[in-house]
């Protein structure tokens, strides 16, 4: 099994229909079993493996191999999954922490907590949408990238993604093994006015941005990006965000 993770809004989707693409895949567009709900949250550890590890694996006999699962709330479910099922590689898909707080607006203001549900999110119930949305994607990095540390996975940046599909593609098959089709890169672009979205993006995506990348420039004023560049720069430097974050 392969398991595309990143916090919503990351790119999973494009990434997802791209890998699906691959012949003889069975690909599962964030199956809602996967959405399991545990002590507040949707962390899960190899500490729960007593109670849910039996509903899982009857939820894996249903489908063959090679599976494709893309489940933005896996980001923190790893110790858990890889306990489970050790064979699993993980595609982990990372983007700039600034753009995601503006793409989370809809699931975040509107829903509250419409994307995510982190260890920590009672004790940001009091703040405002976009301080709940950048400390929400700082705690989801951190708990990943530390569980990725012992586990097989590859890393994708949105960013990369959408500036040549070609290489990230290249990158992707020398790690899974797979075939995927090329043509499929045509439908990936910065740009928002590119005529295809991938699968269900139109219940998040607000006409309020021209491109993808450094969207927060356009959605937020200096003063935001300056909090939300306070809350998430640690997170940032630690991705490689280094050289967005001074070309601002």
């Amino acid at each position: 099994m392969v398991v595309i993770i990143g916090v919503a809004r990351s790119g999973t989707s494009i990434l997802g229909e791209l890998m699906a693409t691959a012949k003889g895949v069975t690909y599962l567009f964030e199956p809602c079993e996967w959405n399991t709900i545990v002590e507040g949250s949707d962390r899960l550890e190899e500490r729960h493996l007593f109670e849910y590890a039996s509903n899982w694996k009857r939820w894996y006999s249903k489908y063959s191999e090679p599976l494709l699962v893309k489940s933005p709330r896996a980001i923190l479910k790893i110790p858990f999954l890889q306990a489970l099922w050790p064979e699993t590689k993980f595609v982990h898909i990372v983007r700039d922490g600034r753009d995601v707080v503006c793409s989370w607006y809809k699931g975040m203001k509107t829903y509250r907590w419409g994307h995510l549900l982190p260890p920590s999110h009672q004790d940001l119930e009091s703040l405002d949408w976009i301080s709940r949305a950048a400390h929400s994607w700082v705690e989801a990095l951190d708990i990943v990238l530390n569980d990725l540390k012992e586990v097989d996975h590859i890393q994708i940046k949105y960013e990369e993604l959408l500036d040549d599909p070609l290489r990230e593609v290249d990158k992707l098959e020398r790690y899974l093994g797979w075939n995927l089709d090329r043509t499929f890169c045509d439908k990936i672009a910065d740009s928002t006015q590119h005529p295809y979205h991938a699968k269900l993006q139109d219940q998040w995506f607000v006409p309020d941005h021209k491109n993808r990348v450094g969207r927060h420039k356009e959605n937020l004023s200096q003063e935001k990006i300056e909090m939300v560049e306070e809350i998430t720069k640690e997170t940032l430097i630690r991705l490689g965000y280094e050289k967005e974050r001074e070309d601002c």
